[in-house]
């Protein structure tokens, strides 16, 4: 199964956030799966500068040839980003996982999604995918 990783990056903590990434992928790499993380397969972690009207092809390429979409949402400020990945996974028929920090909320998103995992740290996030990812 092909995961593709969604997540806040405009306004991140960029050292936070690839540590999270880094976890999740773990989580998901020891259930056999593969994860699609854009910062670090498109840009080698930001060391590749790709134009802005790039990203969305790329990312739609990637989206379609994935089987879920996994959302990362830490933050109560939203990602135009990640509600475009998330809407165009749904246009496809893609299984949409949410990974919900408690206290933040994507009213929309959450409407549409198959599943909802909220969690207060990250690390709790081992116990709550391993029954999704196996």
């Amino acid at each position: 199964m092909k995961i593709y990783i969604s997540y806040r990056f405009s306004g991140a903590n960029l050292t936070q956030l690839r540590k999270n990434l880094e976890y999740i992928n773990s989580i998901i790499e020891k259930n056999w799966h593969k994860a699609y993380i854009f910062n670090r397969d498109a840009q080698n972690w930001g060391n590749i500068n790709i134009e802005d009207n790039s990203i969305m092809k790329i990312a739609e390429k990637e989206i379609e040839n994935s089987d879920v979409i996994f959302a990362l949402v830490t933050s109560t400020e939203k990602s135009e980003w990640m509600m475009i990945e998330i809407w165009l996974a749904k246009a496809k028929w893609k299984k949409i996982i949410l990974a919900m920090k408690k206290g933040t909320q994507l009213f929309l998103s959450e409407t549409i999604a198959d599943k909802i995992i909220r969690f207060d740290k990250i690390e709790e996030l081992e116990e709550l995918l391993y029954e999704k990812f196996k």
